[in-house]
């Protein structure tokens, strides 16, 4: 959690509610509520300028190598070139990364089919593994 805190404020008292009547007392004349509106507005508008700073300075500092998905949702990364992956990314490949070790064991002899010891070869291309 953090705090931030800002000097940015304007304290003024304008008026007095009387609480016996519920009536709201003005100190000050129209002129100068108009005044106090103008510069509490500059204040707002001074406020979301620091705000859009801060959040470019975070995102500069603490989300290096920012990257789009083909879903257009924004990832963030912690290394430079490398994105998150979603769910479904990671679960594509991790089984792409199965099947290309499966195939290289089969080709070295380490894995079997399961046909009495033979050592089968499986192409690539039937594996969906084209792009791998």
């Amino acid at each position: 959690m953090v705090v931030i805190r800002s000097s940015l404020k304007l304290d003024t008292p304008i008026a007095r509610l009387d609480s016996t009547n519920h009536k709201l007392y003005l100190f000050v004349d129209l002129s100068y509520l108009y005044l106090l509106v103008t510069l509490s507005n500059q204040k707002f508008d001074e406020n979301s300028r620091r705000m859009k700073e801060l959040y470019k300075k975070l995102e500069d500092h603490l989300f290096t190598g920012i990257g789009s998905g083909e879903d257009g949702i924004t990832k963030c990364t912690k290394e430079i070139g490398k994105t998150w992956e979603n769910k479904e990314e990671r679960r594509e490949r991790k089984r792409r990364e199965g099947l290309a070790r499966q195939i290289g064991l089969r080709k070295s002899g380490t894995l079997s089919d399961g046909n009495d010891g033979d050592v089968s070869t499986v192409d690539d291309e039937s594996q969906g593994l084209d792009n791998a």
